[in-house]
């Protein structure tokens, strides 16, 4: 019995030590714990924030969404697009912060835009909007009852010169691919605005334009010269001049004679001028230019600008020449230097010699006053006088519209005008309005309005003033759209319509503007 003991014990103890060296066959692996569960992806915050809120047409606003943030730290991207409202110009790649301008509208209007924002998971989006006020001050000039034609044009029209008639052509002078290139336009029998196809002449710097005797006239100040072109761009004469930046003509045919004295004066930027006699050649087929004689008066001379007066006979006006009564003569000049309104006397006798003086005791200092602050930006000339445009630059700011005539006892006679929105950036004197009376047509180049003013045909309408602006009535608001440049006066084809020729180089386009009379007469 001991030893049978012995043997179950030996043997129980021998399956032990089996089981626990992993010999059975029925034996399994533990089970390997699960993974934890992926972090939970955080979303993108959006922050916008819009620099103006309700901003006028036109205007630039910052809208910033560099504040927005993902709290995973992913990288984020940025999508813009409009929801609503009128049109505006969006950026294609992905920024943060974006410049808009405000629409052009024609009341006040409201904007809808969506950003989104995305990280490597998802995108999130959020509307922001800004309310557009439409830029509208009183009084407006109703464009009801207006002739309003735009003409496309592949060129970029930086200066335009001369009046666009039905026998007369404006000089243009376009940019392209670095070249500043002088044309003729003009409105054809369908009242459409065409280029001619040739090119007059090319330059690699800008120069000033105006019209002469079909042809055109061209100030070269970085050249010193003065070029004449006939109107399919032969050039007829070339006259060396320092700093040649104003250029006018007279013309007079003394009593008891059949004979007509021409002469072209040319203010210069450095002050003083010269003054040409103006013939024709034996042909008659060219002009020629002999140097006669020269002036002194202010530091710089670059607004000159006879002025007639309505005393013993009428004035006959051209593309070139007035007709004058010699003894009633003047030039009004204006420097910009020393913001001096300048008198000259004018002088032709019977034998046609003519001569020009300062006279020192009529110059005058601009009507402006001290506590403005006011740069000088343009004056524009016209045989009734100048018209002076002063600006502190500011869209909401300080403008003023300087009226310079002369009275017949030589005392120079000054209108101040004002306006508060809009930088004025060129002028002429037409009649797209009233077809009684001279209109002051001024551009802003950050509005939509044209501002303008009515002058007087009647010099009794300012005791004794004769060939002037005044009385000038105004301002007057007239929606011509932004991005107008520059422009001049026009007629229709049929010498119908009286208004004015604006450019606009960025949209390239032109744009004809006159009151139709068929369809209303303003008082």
């Amino acid at each position: 019995m001991k030893h049978h003991f012995f043997k179950s014990a030996i043997a129980s103890m021998a399956m032990l030590t089996l089981v626990n060296c992993g010999g059975s066959s029925s034996s399994t692996s533990p089970v390997a714990p699960a993974p934890p569960p992926p972090p939970t992806n955080n979303a993108p915050i959006i922050s916008i924030a819009v620099s103006d809120m309700s901003p006028n047409e036109g205007k630039i606003i910052n809208i910033d969404a560099s504040a927005s943030s993902d709290v995973d730290g992913d990288a984020l991207t940025f999508t813009w697009s409009q929801i609503s409202g009128p049109a505006v110009t969006l950026p294609t790649e992905s920024e943060a912060v974006i410049e808009v301008v405000a629409p052009e509208v024609s009341a006040d209007d409201t904007v809808v835009l969506q950003l989104g924002v995305s990280d490597d998971e998802g995108t999130v989006t959020e509307n922001v909007s800004f309310d557009v006020v439409n830029i509208s001050q009183l009084p407006t000039i109703t464009t009801d009852y207006f002739h309003n034609e735009d003409f496309e044009t592949s060129l970029t029209i930086v200066d335009m010169a001369g009046r666009v008639t039905n026998s007369s052509k404006t000089v243009i002078l376009a940019e392209r691919d670095g070249l500043y290139e002088v044309r003729l336009g003009s409105l054809n029998g369908q009242d459409e605005f065409i280029f001619e196809g040739n090119i007059l002449a090319s330059f690699d710097h800008e120069v000033k334009i105006s019209k002469h005797n079909g042809g055109v006239l061209i100030e070269d100040e970085v050249e010193n010269k003065i070029l004449v072109l006939n109107s399919v761009g032969d050039e007829t004469a070339a006259i060396m001049i320092d700093e040649p930046c104003s250029i006018d003509f007279i013309s007079s045919t003394p009593e008891q004679s059949s004979v007509t004295h021409n002469f072209m004066v040319v203010g210069k930027r450095s002050g003083g001028g010269a003054v040409y006699r103006v013939t024709n050649s034996d042909d008659q087929s060219v002009e020629e230019f002999e140097h006669y004689s020269d002036f002194d008066g202010g530091e710089s001379l670059c607004h000159l600008e006879s002025v007639g007066f309505y005393v013993d006979r009428d004035i006959v006006f051209n593309d070139a020449f007035v007709e004058i009564t010699p003894r009633f003569t003047k030039f009004l000049g204006f420097d910009e230097k020393t913001d001096t309104i300048l008198l000259f006397d004018v002088e032709i006798d019977e034998q046609g010699e003519l001569s020009i003086d300062l006279i020192d005791e009529q110059s005058a200092q601009i009507n402006l006053a001290e506590n403005e602050f006011a740069d000088f930006v343009f004056a524009k000339t016209s045989a009734r006088g100048l018209g002076l445009a002063f600006s502190n630059g500011q869209t909401e700011g300080t403008h003023r519209f300087i009226a310079v005539g002369v009275a017949s006892d030589d005392k120079i006679l000054q209108e101040t005008h004002q306006w508060s929105y809009g930088t004025p950036i060129d002028m002429v004197v037409s009649s797209p309005h009233y077809f009684t009376s001279d209109e002051i047509v001024i551009l802003a180049k950050d509005s939509p309005q044209a501002i303008v003013f009515r002058g007087s045909n009647y010099p009794d309408d300012y005791g004794d003033s004769e060939g002037a602006f005044f009385p000038t009535r105004g301002p007057e608001y007239l929606e011509v759209g932004f991005g107008a440049d520059r422009l001049i006066g026009a007629l229709d084809f049929n010498n119908r319509l009286s208004g004015v020729l604006i450019s606009y180089p960025e949209k390239q386009k032109v744009k004809f503007l006159a009151a139709d009379w068929d369809k209303f007469s303003p008082t």
